[in-house]
């Protein structure tokens, strides 16, 4: 196995996210686009094909960057004015509700007869992006835009951000809060969001859709239930499907191949994994619902980097808090469907110290051997 770089795009920091381990830290969120190539060298089976064409060679470029932009790519296909509306419906409903008080007070109480003037114009999106950071933290799942959540460096949100308006003002498209909003809305689109699409997402064959269902749990079935929303809206950006050999000169890409993916599996007990694995296909059924019948999907619990062990009794695991203490915790039964939940019912959110390792040799995982398996394939 080797890494390469690749042309134009910054290396992912491998080595300081090994030091970061190594030191018992977990490595820092991602906050811009890195990437590496990937070569796994295979032997082949046959020792005649081996011996005349020596080690298969496969190569994978992955990028690195952050979930919150993601997000923003069904943004391409809606206007200002479908946007705004669907933002401020989603926040008439729990979880976002309890949440968005302090920014709805702020909408309801601006004065849009003044002029759109930088300093009004800077103080009501900042209001809403203060609202964006307090959901993320609080376990949001669907905020636009990610990239006023997490500015990349090309988006300067402070000359040309915009945030949703009410209905009382995108009704008139003549007024100047919308005409500007509208124009700013349409530049993002335009100058920063199709262009990250076409270069990193567009011509993907094989897409691999990372869940944190536990995160979910932690927060409660609301939560979870946007989560399944998230992932249906998101779907919705892509084309899939198979292209035929005759399409290939002619047709963009389709994506015939998905793995549903639930990270940190090591925080379960094997005995939820049925369970989990039940409640990760009825999160993805929305997205699924995008599919034609000649898509293949999977769905995966993974853990790249096992933080626990299993307890003798099954339904029990322990690990190291951050403090460095051992905590043994044991799990209810995780419900199957979001229909078997109470509105109060949540899991406790285990915030695990990394494992100890002093190298990529002492590293253990969950099932990655299962997902790479899977992508190759074909």
């Amino acid at each position: 196995v080797s890494l390469y770089a690749v042309d134009d795009v910054p290396f992912f920091p491998y080595q300081q996210n090994m030091q970061a381990l190594v030191a018992r830290q977990w490595p820092a969120p991602t906050t811009n686009i890195t990437a590496f190539t990937l070569e796994i060298r295979l032997r082949r089976s046959n020792a005649l094909i081996q011996k005349a064409l020596s080690d298969e060679r496969i190569r994978f470029m992955i990028y690195d960057y952050p979930g919150e932009w993601l997000m923003d790519l069904p943004m391409i296909h809606k206007s200002y004015l479908d946007w705004s509306a669907q933002v401020l419906a989603q926040q008439q409903s729990e979880p976002q509700l309890s949440l968005a008080k302090d920014w709805q007070q702020t909408l309801t109480r601006f004065d849009f007869d003044t002029p759109p003037l930088p300093e009004r114009v800077n103080a009501l999106v900042d209001a809403y992006r203060q609202y964006l950071i307090q959901a993320k933290a609080d376990g949001v799942s669907i905020l636009q835009p990610g990239a006023l959540l997490l500015p990349p460096d090309d988006y300067d949100w402070i000359n040309h951000g915009f945030c949703p308006l009410p209905s009382k003002i995108t009704c008139d498209k003549g007024h100047p809060w919308f005409v500007l909003f509208n124009q700013q809305y349409q530049q993002f689109v335009k100058q920063w969001l199709e262009p990250l699409n076409e270069t990193f997402f567009s011509h993907a064959d094989k897409q691999i859709m990372l869940l944190d269902p536990l995160e979910g749990l932690h927060y409660g079935r609301d939560y979870l239930a946007e989560m399944k929303e998230a992932m249906s809206h998101l779907t919705s950006s892509f084309v899939y499907g198979k292209r035929h050999w005759y399409e290939r000169l002619n047709k963009k890409t389709k994506i015939a191949q998905v793995a549903f993916v639930a990270s940190k599996a090591d925080l379960i007990p094997h005995a939820e994994y049925q369970n989990l694995i039940s409640l990760l296909k009825e999160l993805t059924q929305g997205a699924r619902s995008h599919f034609n019948n000649d898509v293949e999907f999977e769905h995966f619990l993974l853990s790249s980097l096992v933080a626990a062990r299993a307890a003798e009794d099954g339904q029990s695991f322990v690990y190291k808090d951050v403090s460095g203490a051992t905590i043994r915790a044991k799990f209810s039964p995780i419900p199957t469907r979001l229909s078997d939940w109470q509105a109060t019912d949540s899991y406790p959110y285990l915030a695990a110290l990394p494992p100890q390792i002093s190298s990529e040799s002492d590293i253990r995982s969950i099932n990655l051997d299962k997902l790479l398996d899977y992508i190759m394939k074909d």
